[in-house]
């Protein structure tokens, strides 16, 4: 596994540096070009010593000169601009850009290479293209090219740059590009037919259900506050003594709904395979909330926002998610920056939390099984939807499978998916 990520890094690393060296190589031949007129042109100036011997290292730079200042005329009068504006767009959707190019000059632009640049706010990495363009004389022409958003998150598209290229494109400047527009691409809707969820809630008899006496003596246990934790729950002695307020525990209540709990944390994965996992994270919790909304159960979301403050926002409709996801951090290849075990205990005894719990994360180790199960023997019907890497075989795929086995002896429902749409 690791030796094929290696490998695909290795590609990607050699490709790069291909285009590079050819770039380098063209550059170079074009000064070995000139150098070689130039010393051609000389050739019967040092041989001939006679006017007519002269004229064509005459011509030359007057050729060369010429290209400069026509150079320089162009490059004052192309002007390049792409439309200011935001959108929003689905996942891998293909959406169209507009690109307008004005040639202020009466010259001809024989060559004008505009440098199309995508760029993720979340990861900051992106892709670069190039358009190869041509203009008469004070001509404005609008060139239309398209960009393929394969995953979630915050992209700018816009002109990075122009190279403008003189006659015979043997020499070329640089200007700056124009224009940027933000895009917002939001996770694909699938709606499953088919979810582990249950609307039944596991309550105790009335005198859980009543109100904790004022003696406080009737508990189970103490826990750390938690936002929402009625007040006359915490356990004021103890706290006193304790760096926090401590919440007095009874058996936990229940709400009809759904609890989702997203992880945004891929260990030892990046590059496109971390990407994939990530958005199948993200759109697999976005499904949970549509299937939960069809059958008229509340439905909320546990995460670390982007400045790793916890966040337990609810959800009334696929919009509110979409809004939601400007919140989400990036992905990240170490566990330790984004701690599940906090969201899991903070969801799974909050008083009034909801009766289902879906975690929706890339990894499936002993500790996410563990507790699991520990909510399932706190009268919670939880689920886990493990999201693999597309790039794994057969064998690892099976080799991944070995840590939930523990949820299937305890009838705790696994999907195991890659993209959303094997969420079934």
């Amino acid at each position: 596994m690791k030796l094929r990520q290696a490998t695909k890094k290795a590609r990607r690393g050699v490709k790069k540096s291909a285009g590079r060296l050819w770039r380098r190589r063209v550059g170079i031949a074009k000064i070995l070009l000139g150098i070689l007129g130039a010393v051609c042109c000389a050739l019967p100036a040092i041989f001939l010593n006679t006017l007519l011997g002269y004229l064509p290292i005459f011509f030359y730079l007057l050729l060369m000169l010429f290209g400069g200042g026509y150079l320089l005329i162009l490059k004052n009068s192309i002007q390049c601009s792409a439309e200011d504006s935001r959108r929003s767009c689905p996942r891998t959707s293909r959406e169209d850009f507009c690109l307008t190019v004005k040639n202020r000059s009466p010259l001809v632009a024989p060559m004008i290479t505009a440098r199309i640049t995508m760029r993720s706010e979340h990861s900051g990495s992106g892709q670069d293209t190039e358009m190869v363009l041509a203009l008469a004389p004070f001509e404005t022409r609008e060139f239309r090219f398209n960009v393929t958003f394969a995953h979630l998150g915050r992209y700018t598209v816009g002109v990075g740059g122009l190279k403008v290229g003189g006659l015979l494109n043997l020499l070329q400047l640089g200007l700056p590009g124009g224009g940027e527009q933000r895009v917002h691409v939001t996770p694909l809707r699938h709606h499953p037919s088919y979810l582990a969820l249950t609307d039944l809630v596991e309550t105790e008899d009335s005198r859980a259900r009543a109100s904790a006496p004022l003696d406080g003596t009737d508990y189970t246990g103490v826990r750390e506050y938690v936002a929402g934790d009625p007040i006359k729950n915490i356990h004021w002695k103890l706290s006193a003594h304790s760096n926090g307020y401590m919440t007095k525990q009874t058996e936990v209540l229940g709400n009809s709904g759904v609890d989702v709990i997203l992880d945004m944390a891929v260990p030892n994965w990046s590059g496109e395979d971390g990407a994939y996992m990530y958005d199948a994270i993200v759109e697999s919790a976005c499904a949970v909330t549509l299937y939960a909304a069809e059958k008229g159960m509340d439905s909320s979301v546990w995460f670390f926002d982007r400045s790793r403050k916890e966040r337990n926002v609810t959800l009334a409709s696929s919009d509110d998610f979409d809004q939601m996801v400007d919140e989400l951090p990036g992905i990240t290849n170490k566990p330790a920056l984004y701690p599940l075990d906090k969201l899991l205990a903070h969801a799974s005894t909050s008083l009034y939390a909801k009766n289902n719990i879906v975690v929706c994360s890339a990894r499936a180790d002993e500790f996410i099984v563990r507790r699991l199960e520990q909510i399932q023997m706190a009268r919670r019907h939880p689920a886990l939807i493990y999201v693999v890497p597309p790039s794994l075989d057969e064998r690892e795929r099976e080799d991944r499978m070995v840590p939930i086995q523990a949820l299937e002896r305890r009838n705790i429902p696994c999907h195991v998916i890659t993209t959303v749409q094997e969420l079934k």
